[in-house]
């Protein structure tokens, strides 16, 4: 006689998991929320963390990238001045001449590993790379220049007194003006937030009521 086998029961760990609920992170606002359940837009994911985020939590330094994970730089901008002077034995005069350097050096945790994906990069990747900043750059420096013609226009009735100079006897004078701005995660997070509450139609006025109510 043939053995008889009971037909075989599937095991509950045998059936097609479900696919997991799509994770929505903090860094998604309430606005785009909305706007992305009539349409796609607005949310990416962060090319260092992969986490979704919306253009209001977009890093201020390289829109691919989230608050959180690039917003460390600084950059600091120094002027240098050397004033040179010369001595002449056989007129007996001094003869003066200046000369006028610029640097500028950007450090800080996302700059530098801005730089360390370079290397891994492809030909065609650098290439878009390189596309990309560059009508960025023309984009940004025309705002740039807008921006310091409205506001030369503006204080174009303004004197300004310009203070005395003294002369300095040494032989070689070096002044120096340095200028730093720094971004910050804390003071990323913080912008992004505001501007959160300006989408949702709040304006400046009723943002700084709330805060002085807290």
């Amino acid at each position: 006689m043939e053995e008889q086998r009971a037909p075989l029961q599937e095991s509950p760990h045998d059936t097609p998991a479900e696919p997991e609920e799509e994770h929505i992170s903090s860094n998604v606002c309430d606005v785009c929320m909305r706007d992305n359940l009539l349409q796609k837009v607005g949310i990416i994911y962060c090319n260092k963390c992969r986490a979704p985020f919306c253009l209001h939590y977009a890093s201020k330094i390289d829109v691919r990238y989230c608050v959180d994970c690039f917003s460390e730089m600084d950059l600091t901008k120094e002027v240098i001045h050397k004033t040179y002077e010369h001595y002449n034995e056989v007129t007996d005069t001094i003869t003066k001449y200046s000369r006028k350097a610029r640097r500028i050096a950007l450090t800080g945790e996302s700059w530098l590993f801005a730089q360390r994906r370079i290397k891994d990069m492809t030909d065609a990747e650098l290439d878009m790379e390189i596309e990309y900043h560059r009508q960025m750059f023309q984009l940004i420096a025309a705002e740039a220049e807008e921006r310091k013609n409205r506001k030369v226009h503006r204080f174009a009735g303004v004197r300004v007194k310009v203070p005395s100079t003294t002369s300095s006897s040494t032989t070689v004078t070096v002044s120096k003006k340095v200028s730093k701005t720094s971004s910050t995660t804390a003071q990323a997070k913080l912008s992004a937030l505001l501007g959160t509450m300006l989408a949702k139609g709040m304006t400046p006025d009723m943002i700084a009521a709330m805060l002085k109510s807290k």
